[in-house]
């Protein structure tokens, strides 16, 4: 766990294989080893990982989100939804609101990506956009993510910029100096992603 907070993940991804070569039933090892799979590009490590994975015990709401993150970029949508359905709430009323609008757009996310456009519209809908004001930051930008890859799979690339751009801003508010770069390695990720898929259309 420490090479992980240290973004050392080759050294987290050894430590967390032999964690569970030792004791294969050892869940909490499995997720963070398929998590530095997953950032190491490991595809047969993270798989070996996540073996029986929809069997796993219900994880706390942190843990599942970062699970469902792992499962919806290998397209496993009903694993996905099913690790978010039986997570671990937080027992305070306003950490599990705050968690009920995080699963509400990764949810969302899931459901774009899966074409189903009236679902993934229908969980951000639980989250108007102009209450983002009364929520922290990092849930809101969390939303408008989420929100800005809909309008993009909708066609609405100008409504879906305007919310990176306040991504952006936002980011560059709280931290001049760093606060934005993984938003802006997202954004140029998603414009990568489009370009890719625009010019695929064009040659079919």
């Amino acid at each position: 766990l420490l090479y992980a907070q240290q973004q050392r993940w080759p050294d987290a991804r050894s430590c967390q294989f032999e964690a569970v070569r030792l004791a294969p039933g050892f869940v909490e090892a499995r997720l963070q080893g398929a998590l530095a799979c997953h950032t190491c590009g490991d595809v047969p490590g993270e798989d070996a990982m996540l073996q029986g994975v929809a069997q796993w015990p219900p994880q706390p709401a942190d843990e599942a989100l970062m699970l469902a993150d792992i499962l919806t970029e290998r397209g496993e949508t009903a694993t996905a939804l099913g690790v978010l359905e039986k997570a671990v709430l937080p027992q305070d009323a306003e950490g599990a609101a705050r968690m009920a609008q995080r699963f509400a757009a990764q949810r969302s996310r899931l459901f774009e990506r899966s074409n189903r456009l009236a679902e993934a519209q229908a969980e951000l809908a639980r989250i108007p956009l102009d209450a983002l004001s009364d929520t922290d930051a990092d849930v809101a930008n969390e939303i408008m993510r989420a929100q800005a890859q809909l309008l993009v799979h909708q066609g609405d690339h100008a409504g879906a910029a305007g919310l990176w751009q306040t991504m952006l801003d936002r980011a560059d508010s709280r931290m001049p100096d760093a606060g934005c770069r993984n938003l802006r390695g997202a954004f140029s990720k998603a414009a990568a992603t489009r370009t890719k898929a625009t010019k695929s259309l064009l040659r079919s």
